[in-house]
């Protein structure tokens, strides 16, 4: 008797062999990252407050990114609005080294005023409508 494809039929090495072929580029990176980790003699607390770091900085880059074209801006004016804005806020608030709540606060502050000083170019021209009689 010939056996089916049927998703519960693949024996455990054939599931595997399909894991490990789906998931190739994370499984190599853990991998690298194992192996490079201790051999580059950072301690583990350096480790983790640089990642902590960087994942609060750049999810404020994503935020940037992502509000002026959730407001309709459009992708390309609004995406590049919201990416000097942001670069420009964390070049104040780490120039002026002003770090936790009160760095987010002015970097948000910063942001805010930077993305509102450039006039939108995606936005209607009303100055030549004509009211419909």
């Amino acid at each position: 008797m010939k056996k089916t494809n049927v998703p519960g039929s693949q024996s455990f090495g054939q599931k595997l062999l399909q894991f490990i072929r789906n998931n190739t580029v994370p499984i190599m990176f853990i991998l690298i990252c194992a192996y490079c980790i201790p051999q580059a003699g950072f301690s583990w607390s350096y480790l983790l407050n640089e990642v902590m770091t960087r994942l609060g900085r750049n999810a404020f880059l994503i935020l940037s990114l992502l509000i002026p074209v959730m407001a309709g801006m459009g992708m390309n004016f609004g995406m590049t609005l919201g990416a000097m804005a942001g670069e420009i806020g964390l070049i104040f608030a780490a120039d002026w080294q002003v770090w936790g709540i009160p760095g987010w606060l002015r970097e948000s502050l910063d942001r805010s005023r930077t993305g509102a000083s450039f006039p939108s170019q995606e936005s209607p021209d009303f100055s030549s409508h004509k009211p419909v009689p």
